[in-house]
């Protein structure tokens, strides 16, 4: 009985903790248009930062490019696309 409670208490524990069957996290290259000062990234990655399922973000000005860390099972490299050209600056996931 008690190695099944210990065992039973790991699975319950990793499923907490979102390690049973949680997606490894994935990385995408946005390439981002219309950045024209460099307050534009700040705003770009502060809308992605906003994303669920999004665990890092970084933008640069210079090569027009976002870089984003994110779970695959809440969000998909298109909607992060989606949200950047919904604010007005036109994006597109780079292969």
């Amino acid at each position: 009985m008690t190695r099944f409670n210990a065992s039973m208490s790991a699975v319950l524990l990793a499923l907490a903790m979102g390690g049973a069957g949680a997606a490894e996290p994935q990385s995408a290259t946005l390439a981002i248009e219309g950045m024209t000062c460099a307050s534009c990234p700040i705003t770009v990655k502060k809308v992605l930062k906003k994303i669920t399922g999004v665990t890092e973000a970084s933008v640069d000005y210079k090569t027009g490019e976002a870089k984003v860390r994110f779970d695959p099972e809440k969000v998909q490299p298109e909607q992060l696309a989606r949200a950047v050209t919904g604010i007005g600056f036109p994006a597109t996931v780079k292969k």
